[in-house]
């Protein structure tokens, strides 16, 4: 590396370290598939072993496609509506400089299971490549910088197989630099130039969820009978540490983090309590809090900010809607909720607006008292999440049984819905 390419890396560095630093609507992509659907998916690929090796930029093809949206459902902004924002002055006046990546493989025929975005221009979007590819090959990543105008396919590292045949099962992005891959295995792989290159971080543990926020990225890993802990490591380095705090709970599940904010969902015995974890302090400390009255499994919970978290909970015959306001030491459910499916989930950008995504898409904008469907359909959906308080994301398994995914998108707080086209 040449000293103007240090100084350009210093620079980006520096610059995206300060953007971590700031705590935004954390929704650097959410939930991707519901449950029962991701295991359809499981057993559409069948079992296949694999080894870990590492990964370095290739060339390849680039995969541009004008994104041809569809007609919002009702009357909304069209595509064009939002646009790449400008580049960000840095402390000395110069505008901050752009991450290159290089160009990965061709996708083909796209399947999207995971978004992860940065702003609401700049996203990676994970998937398959196909139903028809080779076992080892099938997972892409397209990155688009423009509010999905067209998409560049990055390069993959070669993730371990899942015993199920899973490859890879979520993406996420602190920043345009940081980002990390889990593999179906559990395994994470970890980049800091925007997907150029990965590395596969065994000193994570086995990740069953991870999420980045305020500097840090976290990261639940289970030990089998050992039961589940949650992993730090800054975002700008592949260093893990066990938060002492987390363990001695059992199963964990779900993670959500904001700024230095973190909850995670404890696996509940059938029919018991609902119970999260929850820390002010980046995982240093943790005490408990009550989620859901009832809950099979755990909850889903989504943070807003510090004080504002939604979630779903699960009976076993169906789902009810919380939300609270004090950081999750109370939660009040949602009178405007009525037979939500046990998968539904949920993510909103304020106290008073939010999305429940299940069969069709619900909105609110009175702190859940009222609900409206903005989407009807038959299908199963999965909630995102929003990376500003205006752009979010939504899944649609179109067939009730395997049926390629959709990524839908909102420019407007979830009132209205278009779907993203890819190559």
């Amino acid at each position: 590396m040449t000293e103007q390419d240090e100084r350009l890396s210093a620079e980006l560095r520096d610059y995206y370290r300060r953007l971590a630093e700031q705590p935004a609507p954390d929704v650097t992509g959410r939930v991707m598939m519901a449950t029962e659907l991701r295991a359809a998916r499981l057993r559409r690929w069948g079992a296949v072993g694999g080894g870990l090796v590492a990964v370095a930029a290739v060339a390849g093809v680039v995969v541009v496609a004008l994104v041809n949206h569809s007609t919002p459902a009702g009357t909304g902004p069209g595509h064009g509506s939002s646009s790449a924002p400008t580049a960000t002055p840095t402390a000395g006046g110069t505008p901050a400089p752009s991450s290159v990546v290089p160009v990965g493989p061709a996708a083909h025929g796209f399947v999207p299971t995971d978004v992860t975005a940065v702003s609401a221009a700049e996203w990676w979007v994970l998937g398959d490549n196909g139903f028809s590819c080779l076992p080892g090959t099938c997972t892409a990543i397209l990155r688009t910088t423009d509010g999905g105008q067209s998409f560049t396919s990055v390069p993959v590292p070669a993730v371990t197989l899942a015993t199920n045949g899973q490859e890879a099962e979520r993406l996420r992005f602190a920043d345009p630099l940081d980002g990390w891959l889990v593999s179906g295995a559990g395994t994470v792989w970890a980049t800091h130039d925007g997907g150029g290159h990965w590395i596969p971080d065994s000193s994570a543990g086995v990740v069953t969820d991870l999420e980045a926020s305020g500097g840090n990225v976290y990261a639940v890993a289970c030990t089998g009978a050992n039961g589940c802990t949650v992993e730090r490591s800054p975002t700008v380095q592949d260093t893990w540490s066990t938060l002492p705090a987390s363990g001695g709970h059992g199963n964990l599940n779900h993670l959500s983090v904001n700024g230095a904010h973190v909850w995670v969902a404890i696996e509940s015995q059938a029919g018991g309590l609902g119970w999260l974890l929850a820390s002010t302090d980046s995982g240093q400390n943790f005490t408990m809090q009550t989620a859901c009255p009832s809950a099979l499994g755990y909850a889903n919970e989504y943070a807003v900010d510090s004080t504002t978290l939604w979630a779903t909970c699960a009976t076993g015959t169906e789902a009810s809607a919380f939300q609270s306001l004090d950081g999750g030491q109370q939660f009040t459910q949602l009178a405007g909720t009525v037979m939500l499916p046990n998968s539904a989930s949920i993510a909103g950008v304020s106290s008073t607006t939010a999305v429940i995504a299940g069969q069709g898409l619900l909105r609110t904008t009175d702190g859940g008292r009222t609900f409206s469907t903005v989407l009807a359909s038959q299908a199963q959906w999965s909630i995102a999440g929003f990376t500003t308080a205006q752009h979010g994301f939504a899944f649609e398994v179109s067939s009730k049984v395997f049926g390629p995914a959709q990524l839908w998108r909102t420019n407007d707080a979830g009132a209205h819905w278009y779907m993203v086209r890819f190559p």
